[in-house]
């Protein structure tokens, strides 16, 4: 089992916490001149081996290739720690509540997706650490397919929210509109993705991990 970090923005942080988002896809790098071999994730025997990834090829001559494998993001058993915009509660943070408080004190962290005060000065999510992060993302599953691929189902998974019958498509048609303005050009391209499956946990990676080892 790993354990690794990944970045969502505030109304993908939202929709895990509303439980309506257990899937998410990335964009697999593939370098200029080489091409995906296939949908197999293999296991890589060198320079790394025991990581797992995609194969990627580019052609020499008469026929011939030279190989290189691009690792996946996670495998299945792993743990994903989320990072989201947040910032820590400092001096300015007074509150006015009577004796006892029950809000937070200096040196808490709190979350953008919860309170977007915008007059406040948040720190990006790339710079979230570990022990500040809250959501953790068991992995069930990852594989590879075009961004085009996607279901109506998947796309629903993905956290986009929809009331409409699963037929109509409105979930794929909104969720193309959002991988745009994230990625743009991808979708056009239809590029290969990770397709990445898990459950959402609740709690700090590292109080997880502590709670697995006492029930053990």
């Amino acid at each position: 089992m790993k354990i690794k970090p990944m970045i969502f923005n505030t109304e993908m942080v939202q929709a895990l916490l509303g439980g309506r988002k257990t899937q998410t896809r990335r964009p697999i790098n593939i370098s200029d001149g080489w091409e995906l071999k296939d949908q197999h994730i293999c296991r890589i025997i060198t320079p790394k081996p025991g990581r797992w990834g995609a194969m990627q090829r580019r052609a020499l001559h008469d026929s011939e290739y030279e190989h290189q494998v691009t690792p996946t993001p996670a495998m299945p058993g792993d743990l994903i720690y989320v990072r989201e915009t947040f910032r820590t509660l400092d001096s300015d943070d007074e509150c006015d509540c009577e004796y006892p408080c029950s809000h937070p004190g200096p040196g808490s962290t709190v979350y953008f997706a919860d309170n977007q005060e915008l007059d406040r000065k948040w720190k990006p999510s790339i710079h979230m650490p570990r022990r500040a992060s809250r959501l953790t993302l068991k992995v069930t599953g990852v594989r590879v397919e075009r961004v085009q691929d996607i279901s109506e189902q998947d796309a629903v998974k993905e956290g986009v929210f929809t009331d409409n019958p699963p037929h109509i498509n409105w979930a794929s048609a909104d969720f193309s509109r959002i991988w745009h303005l994230i990625y743009p050009g991808s979708w056009e391209r239809n590029d290969w993705v990770w397709v990445i499956d898990f459950e959402v946990i609740r709690q700090n990676v590292d109080d997880y991990l502590k709670a697995l080892e006492h029930a053990a």
